[in-house]
């Protein structure tokens, strides 16, 4: 089974320039809370690695990257952490 990585650096996974423009628009969209995430990970605490600041906060997933961190995200699935 391919990591989660491997999907996203397949060049097959996006054959053509106009399915990785609308998977950028996608991720956007999600970022700024305009569509549910597809994962929101929520309570969780998240560590600055360069300040060394532990910040508690939900963090949103969709489509294989963290596209956003702070408060009232909404996601198709939702977990506490």
């Amino acid at each position: 089974m391919p990591s989660m990585i491997e999907d996203l650096l397949d060049p097959k996974a996006l054959p053509d320039p106009t399915g990785a423009v609308k998977l950028l628009q996608e991720r956007i969209a999600a970022g700024r809370k305009d569509i549910p995430a597809e994962i929101v990970l929520k309570g969780g605490k998240v560590v600055n690695v360069f300040t060394g600041c532990i910040r508690e906060c939900d963090v949103a997933v969709h489509r294989g990257l963290v596209v956003g961190l702070g408060s009232d995200y909404r996601g198709e699935e939702e977990v506490d952490v």
